[in-house]
């Protein structure tokens, strides 16, 4: 996932906006890890906006991470994680740790 924030950023960078990026353009990929078993699936909530966006990975049924939960960030590098989670939570507070 911190790839594809790093690539996001440099979309911006090069473009002036987040419009217009996917998630396939900045990864080659909508799945992580890209190539052989995939854990999760990743996509962008909504489809950025010219000053935002949120990334969302998703844990693939039938693999160990079903049932993790989610894994979010957004561009102001808010994260968000929750066993079990369906739906990103996420403020100035939340992140990675599930607490």
């Amino acid at each position: 996932m911190l790839y594809i924030v790093q690539r996001i950023q440099t979309y911006k960078s090069v473009n002036g906006t987040y419009l217009g990026a996917t998630v396939n353009q900045l990864y080659g990929a909508s799945t992580i890890p890209k190539s052989g078993n995939a854990f999760y699936n990743v996509a962008f909530a909504n489809a950025p906006t010219a000053g935002g966006w949120i990334l969302i990975a998703t844990p693939i049924n039938g693999t160990p991470q079903q049932g993790n939960g989610v894994l979010c960030i957004n561009e102001r590098n808010q994260k968000f994680w929750a066993k079990g989670a369906a739906n990103c939570n996420l403020s100035n507070v939340s992140n990675w740790d599930g607490k």
